[in-house]
């Protein structure tokens, strides 16, 4: 395995300006290095985030594009609060891959995902809306009868509902069979 001590995202902006204050500003992220087209934030002892000016590199932007960054809070309540004060449009809170989660997008267009592990697992509620990846997840179980059905368990976020159309099958008879076979 590829060992590293140190990580540091780098993305290129053409709102550079709009970015670096977002950055500073908003999300509050201390600056270890900076100077007249990049500034490097920290964001935990090995961990940092850099924003270049893109008409000052060799690099292109790509205005948003192809990027998340995904960072675990201890707090997600008070990080979406704050932000929402600040003027920050942010999606709703959400359960999605053992998280509760949700996302916003800096002036360049990057996602930005703040999540928070759930406690307790499995989740406790599992419904035709509840994508059939999460399923699996909280219920591993379930592959060998998912399987068995032709519900595709690959399916890139498809709610079980969705699933079992595109098999032709009754989505609540399919919901009833699956939490039977749970117990």
């Amino acid at each position: 395995m590829l060992e590293t001590n140190r990580t540091n995202t780098i993305l290129y902006c053409r709102l550079w300006d709009e970015c670096v204050l977002f950055y500073k500003r908003i999300l509050k992220l201390d600056v270890s290095f900076e100077n007249d087209w990049f500034v490097e934030f920290q964001l935990n002892e090995s961990t940092f985030l850099s924003i270049a000016d893109s008409a000052r590199a060799s690099i292109d932007d790509v205005a948003g594009q192809g990027i998340t960054l995904s960072w675990q809070t201890s707090d997600l309540v008070s990080a979406q609060q704050q932000l929402t004060s600040a003027g920050v449009a942010t999606s709703d809170i959400q359960n999605k891959w053992k998280a509760r989660l949700f996302y916003f997008r800096d002036p360049e267009g990057h996602r930005i995902e703040l999540w928070k592990p759930i406690e307790s697992s499995p989740i406790t509620v599992c419904d035709l809306d509840t994508s059939v990846p999460d399923w699996l997840i909280d219920h591993p179980s379930l592959f060998s009868l998912f399987k068995e059905l032709r519900i595709d368990y690959c399916c890139g976020g498809k709610s079980l509902e969705s699933a079992c159309h595109e098999q032709n099958l009754d989505p609540v008879k399919i919901h009833d069979q699956v939490l039977k076979s749970l117990g």
